[in-house]
């Protein structure tokens, strides 16, 4: 049994003010209510994306029988069924925990970017109904601003894919937005 966190605030635990970091970032092994080894230990298991390890604080219950502390209780002895455990445990990072933390990632980034580019898309509309700029990004050519939307347009619709479902219309209405204020710029 296992039960992890996901930091909220899509980064390392370690740099969330009201923790330290050092002392909850990954997972550790419990059996029979003591700790096993360290949270560097299972480290390994996020091999395929190692960045998304210390976003994660958790504890893994090791109760079956046939798995065994070592002495010095930094590790389990070698055992079969240490082996199926490794095995499980890389099972569900692999399947469960690495794709939460990407989905995770990907609707936070999704949401950062709809709130960017919905700034900026009012800005060009100011500046397209004649409204002069104050303080804000402007363009220096009509061809510049066309551009810009390009750009807009091009990473939204490759961020609308991991927006979340409620992400999802904002996304659709900025890329509608983006092609009205092309065409617009075409005429």
């Amino acid at each position: 049994y296992y039960w992890a966190c996901l930091n909220s605030q899509r980064e390392r635990i370690d740099k969330a003010p009201h923790l330290d970091g050092a002392r909850y970032e990954g997972f550790i092994y419990k059996a029979k209510g003591f700790s096993i080894g360290d949270r560097h230990k299972l480290r390994e298991m996020f091999d395929r994306k190692p960045q998304l390890y210390p976003w994660y604080t958790g504890e893994i219950y090791v109760i079956h029988p046939a798995i065994v502390p070592n002495a010095e209780r930094d590790d389990f002895e070698s055992s079969p069924a240490k082996n199926a455990l490794q095995l499980a445990i890389r099972t569900e990072v692999d399947q469960a925990l690495i794709p939460d933390a990407e989905s995770f990632q990907a609707e936070g980034v999704a949401r950062d970017r709809i709130l960017k580019y919905r700034d900026e898309l009012s800005q060009v509309e100011t500046r397209l109904q004649g409204v002069p700029a104050s303080g804000v990004e402007t363009f220096a050519t009509d061809l510049d601003t066309y551009s810009r939307l390009d750009d807009i347009l091009r990473d939204m619709k490759r961020q609308k894919k991991g927006a979340s479902l409620e992400d999802r219309p904002q996304a659709e209405d900025i890329i509608k937005r983006a092609e009205r204020l092309q065409r617009q710029l075409r005429r």
